[in-house]
């Protein structure tokens, strides 16, 4: 009998059909909070006019579902190390999937803030989980490509949100968008029960139940020989409980740091503009169709950019890759304030923009990549909850800059995407020293 570790178990297999399912479901877990992200915004309209509202009353509407989310991702992913990952997503998800249906019966500003929030609460620990499933499935040298290619469910669902809210508003009303939207997320959730399995990392390092995982293991191995006479070990120390602080030890404190400055500046220009872009280039005289379709090449881009990222991660350097895609994105926003005037540039450099702004999902990739099993979602969680506040922050920039022109306001937003360039350049030097130092010793 021989020992091998899980991590090179699922290295050694080619990525098959058990794989490919876990990753359509993680996918279609972040299509469905793509989806609740932009929902809200394409019903607003409706909402005003039937519930008898400000227009000013949306605001906070729409911040509530945003804080839901960032207080889910720093606190669920955390009980998701200690209870699984299949158990906090089913329940993040049954918990949301409710929630977004019972928004269909608010008939006050104040009863739909709290459908929103709790709404927003589910989906926020859905998706640290989704990231760290798909990661914790995945051979390591694809493990950023395939991870990325899920989290692009969200780019998905954001783009057919509004297709969906435009076919249902006027013949069922702004109801039926939230009906629909919880009902899939309730289907989703059933397929999830029967379909996903517990990460196979999580169990043997913390249930310890081994019968459980060489079952999950067999069901990846390519021969039906592969685990006969084969011991199946942790590749990782055991522990007890994740918890924030276990991102803030020695050898990773500085790590955390910098990749949370990294998705604070990055969600924070991609909320700006989800928000302002319309409003922003209609002001600058382009017509409703240009402004459109302007305003969709960024999401565009993105999903061709997740991809890209996510390969080069796997193949090169991360942090220079990742550094790289926020140079982009930086340099690309100050070319469209530059060359605005000319439409056919603006649509361009809004698409290069679009890739450059691909490596958020790469880096959320990256990030479930380089922490172990057991805070995994922890450090997924508070990434994005921290990304989360940025989140929120971006809309509130756009009502001072927003009568500024063209060329100011994208050389202003440009600036967090270099500091979030920066931030990732920094964290491969200070990798690369600590490679240094160690090579030294040994």
């Amino acid at each position: 009998m021989r020992s091998m570790g899980i991590e090179d178990f699922i290295n050694a297999q080619r990525f098959g059909s058990f794989q490919i399912r876990i990753a359509v479901l993680c996918f279609l877990v972040m299509l469905i909070d793509g989806f609740d992200a932009q929902a809200v915004g394409f019903v607003a309209p409706a909402i005003v006019r039937e519930l008898h509202i400000d227009r000013l009353s949306l605001g906070p509407i729409f911040t509530a579902g945003v804080i839901g989310m960032t207080v889910g991702s720093l606190s669920l992913g955390m009980l998701a190390d200690r209870f699984g990952r299949k158990r906090m997503l089913v329940l993040c998800l049954l918990m949301f999937g409710l929630c977004t249906m019972l928004k269909a019966t608010a008939g006050s500003v104040v009863t739909l803030i709290a459908w929103q929030f709790l709404a927003g609460l589910g989906l926020g620990g859905a998706y640290p989980n989704a990231v760290s499933m798909m990661s914790e499935f995945s051979p390591a040298s694809r493990r950023a490509t395939l991870t990325a290619a899920a989290a692009c469910g969200y780019l998905v669902g954001t783009s057919i949100g509004g297709f969906v809210a435009a076919a249902l508003i006027p013949a069922y009303g702004w109801q039926a968008v939230f009906l629909l939207g919880g009902a899939l997320a309730l289907v989703l959730t059933a397929v999830l029960l029967g379909g996903l399995p517990e990460s196979a990392k999580w169990l043997l390092l913390r249930a310890g139940r081994d019968e459980d995982v060489m079952r999950i293991l067999r069901r990846i191995a390519d021969r039906p020989d592969s685990l006969q006479d084969v011991t199946i070990v942790a590749d990782e120390e055991k522990a007890s409980a994740a918890s924030v602080s276990d991102l803030f030890v020695p050898g990773r404190a500085v790590t955390t740091v910098l990749l949370w400055i990294a998705a604070f500046m990055s969600l924070l220009v991609a909320f700006f503009v989800f928000t302002w872009l319309p409003t922003v280039f209609t002001s600058a005289n382009l017509s409703i169709r240009q402004s459109v379709i302007a305003s969709t090449m960024i999401p565009t881009g993105a999903v061709v950019g997740s991809i890209l990222w996510g390969v080069l991660v796997d193949r090169r350097s991360a942090s220079v890759v990742l550094g790289s895609a926020f140079a982009l994105y930086a340099v690309c926003l100050v070319l469209v304030g530059v060359y605005g005037s000319s439409y056919l540039l603006l649509i361009l450099f809004l698409f290069l923009a679009g890739v450059g702004s691909g490596g958020q999902t790469a880096t959320n990739a990256y990030i479930a990549m380089i922490h172990p099993t057991l805070i995994r979602s922890t450090a997924v969680g508070w990434a994005i909850g921290v990304g989360r506040v940025g989140s929120i922050l971006g809309p509130l920039l756009g009502t001072f800059i927003v009568g500024w022109s063209l060329a100011a306001i994208f050389m202003t937003i440009a600036i967090p995407a270099a500091i979030a360039a920066i931030s990732l350049y920094l964290l491969g030097i200070g990798q690369r020293q600590r490679q240094d130092a160690a090579a030294v010793i040994n």
